[in-house]
């Protein structure tokens, strides 16, 4: 018998969803930063090191390039991410940063923005599930008709509905305007 967790639950975990997704936006807001201010130039593949971190390839490239001052660098990149099909010796463009030409990335979109994107996903992704899943526990309360304004003569209609009233010998006075 499967019983729904309560909705306090849910939104303590959409508060820790949402923490995560601001978490995660971080680094999606570095790779824009990085990507503003990052160089272009070329590269050649020069051979496959073992990757592993955690949803990337198995394998990221070691790549040969040269900075804006004819510096030549050997690294991987940041980010595996959009290194999937490359072959020994391959050409590829690279972006790098100025100040540290060592902190290059692939210049493909899942080069750039693949990390940062599947990091904001972590926590989005499930922020959204739970807000869809409490939206449509929350019950709304039925809306109640607002009062008439009420007029200063009575009606028929009135003294029809009540002709049950207590007579006045029962000790029971009804005031009426």
């Amino acid at each position: 018998m499967a019983t729904n967790p309560p909705s306090s639950l849910l939104s303590t975990l959409r508060l820790i969803a949402l923490a995560a997704t601001l978490l995660g936006s971080g680094s999606l807001i570095s790779s824009f930063l990085f990507y503003k201010n990052a160089l272009l130039t070329g590269g050649i593949v020069l051979e496959f090191a073992p990757n592993d971190a955690a949803f990337q390839p198995d394998i990221t490239p070691i790549v040969a390039f040269a900075d804006y001052q004819k510096q030549k660098f050997i690294a991987s990149p940041d980010s595996a991410f959009g290194a999937d099909n490359m072959l020994l010796g391959q050409r590829l463009r690279i972006k790098y940063d100025p100040v540290n030409p060592a902190n290059f990335r692939l210049d493909t979109p899942l080069g750039m923005w693949g990390r940062g994107v599947i990091r904001l996903l972590y926590g989005l992704v499930p922020f959204l599930v739970l807000s869809f899943i409490l939206a449509g526990k929350s019950k709304r309360a039925p809306v109640q008709p607002r009062p008439s304004a009420r007029s200063q003569s009575i009606k028929p209609a009135h003294l029809i509905r009540h002709k049950n009233t207590p007579p006045a010998q029962s000790g029971v006075v009804r005031r009426m305007r």
